[in-house]
């Protein structure tokens, strides 16, 4: 058999595998031009310059089940095209209370424009997506103008608060346009690499709050340290030390009772100047459903105790029946999901190196409170001290299903008001002059019009006209707000007479 035919094709293949490697190398290389702009690859999908486009496709059963609205928040899978790139296997589900959908959806059959374009979650498969696994896409439904959310993030991005970066993004169904959104970061392990790197293996709590009624269920609120890619068997015992370590140093300050002694003691396992910062924020925006908006919940109202049986059951597996029955039934547990206080969209990240927590915002939806709604008064005032006798022990048979809370009632908020009020007083007005400064911010959202307008006037639940009067509106009303933050601080922190 000749040996120029094999020869000849042995060439041929060689060329054609020097040809596609060639072609390979110079995609590559002008990928990594562009991705060498940002500096980190999940930079892009959060440029604060650019409006990326998520193209959602779904097939026809579930594009019916987005145009109808999904009470239960149940995901479904379909595909997302982003930046010429194409991802498969994508969680999608509407992202919202379950009180959102009960009360103000169902009431209208979906009909409002609040329902018609309800908020997105999207799940990728792990290390597809930009270095992030999950994605927000929020409506911004709740109000008009379009800013006040992102508006939020910038003002504690600027003041040095670890928050969840955010960009516009247009968004298509089944080519067909949903709307202008908010592309929000997740809080998760991969928002902790981003932001803390390479301090990354701290634990990272979701919505617990230090104090001796949750110091048994601090386990449950970990969300980096369990993966779901193993058993039970094999997942590691969750060390919450540290949280426990945060409530305890709380009690002995508290029974101190000693400004001097608080300091030190808070300065061991929290960072108060950023904790400070974060106050000073939330008051600020005029946050409704933030930390500081405490809640009261019984035994029946929780969905946690359900989670919390599962984890027994789940852990316990192997266990006898009685052993299961006794950890069901035990009392210092049980005690814990009674009258139980939380607050509500923030995360605790421990950081490993400097041994302290620091708080992290998230959810910034009800903010801004226009001054003629009836809500604007139901800010909370994490600092005026209550007495303590006149705390509420239990949460009343009339109550809504969230009863406020006095923020000063929980400990460290007492703490915090009763011994750090100086140090208030200079974060609160370096805020006041250097961050909310108000011809700042009017030329920051005229900027941030001209970069939307164009995706409003298109956006089928906005009504354009509308949009720009909002927008007018919001500009004019901050004065408002840096008057009555500055109102704030000189009512409650003697503002003047440090002038």
């Amino acid at each position: 058999m000749s040996k120029f035919p094999f020869l000849t094709t042995l060439i041929i293949i060689i060329a054609l595998f020097v040809l596609v490697f060639s072609m390979q190398q110079n995609s590559f290389s002008t990928t990594v031009k562009v991705l060498n702009d940002y500096p980190h690859y999940s930079s892009i999908v959060f440029d604060s310059d650019t409006i990326n486009t998520y193209y959602i496709t779904v097939n026809l059963k579930d594009l019916k089940w987005f145009d109808e609205g999904n009470e239960k928040r149940d995901s479904t899978k379909g595909e997302v095209a982003f930046r010429g790139e194409k991802f498969s296997n994508v969680g999608i589900r509407y992202k919202g209370g379950d009180f959102f959908f009960k009360i103000i959806c169902s009431k209208n059959n979906f009909r409002s424009p609040y329902c018609k374009k309800i908020s997105l979650k999207l799940n990728f498969p792990k290390g597809v997506f930009y270095g992030i696994k999950k994605i927000n896409l929020n409506s911004m439904a709740f109000y008009d103008d379009k800013f006040r959310e992102r508006l939020a993030y910038y003002l504690y991005s600027s003041s040095g608060i670890y928050s969840p970066r955010t960009a516009y993004a247009k968004v298509y169904i089944n080519n067909k346009y949903a709307g202008l959104f908010l592309a929000v970061e997740e809080v998760d392990q991969d928002f902790i690499n981003y932001h803390f790197a390479p301090y990354t293996n701290g634990n990272l709590y979701r919505e617990i709050w230090p104090n001796e009624q949750n110091k048994h269920l601090y386990d449950l609120f970990v969300i980096n340290k369990s993966s779901s890619s193993k058993s039970t068997a094999e997942r590691p015992e969750i060390n919450t030390e540290d949280m426990q370590l945060f409530n305890k140093i709380i009690n002995n300050s508290y029974a101190y009772q000693n400004v001097s002694t608080t300091k030190k003691e808070l300065a061991k396992i929290l960072d108060t100047n950023y904790m400070l910062k974060c106050l000073a924020i939330d008051r600020l925006i005029l946050n409704q459903d933030g930390f500081t908006s405490i809640a009261m919940m019984n035994l029946f109202d929780l969905k946690i105790f359900d989670a919390h049986l599962s984890k027994i059951y789940k852990t316990n597996i192997k266990n006898s029946f009685f052993d299961i029955i006794a950890n069901i039934f035990n009392v210092d547990k049980l005690l814990s999901y009674i009258n139980i206080k939380i607050s509500h969209n923030f995360y605790w990240y421990f950081h490993p190196l400097r041994k302290m927590f620091l708080l992290i915002p998230n959810d910034l939806n009800m903010v801004f409170i226009q001054k003629n709604s009836p809500q604007f008064k139901n800010s909370p005032y994490w600092n005026i001290v209550i007495d303590q006798k006149s705390c509420p022990t239990k949460k009343s048979p009339s109550d809504d299903l969230y009863s406020a809370f006095p923020p000063t009632c929980d400990k460290l908020f007492y703490l915090l008001a009763t011994s750090l009020k100086e140090e208030f007083l200079i974060i609160g007005t370096s805020i006041l002059k250097n961050i909310f400064d108000i011809k700042k911010i009017q030329l920051l959202i005229s900027e941030w019009e001209q970069q939307i307008s164009s995706s409003i006037e298109n956006d089928p639940y906005v009504d354009y006209a509308e949009w720009k009067k909002s927008v007018v509106t919001f500009k004019n009303e901050i004065p408002f707000y840096h008057k009555n933050f500055e109102d704030y601080l000189t009512t409650y922190f003697g503002y003047h007479k440090r002038q």
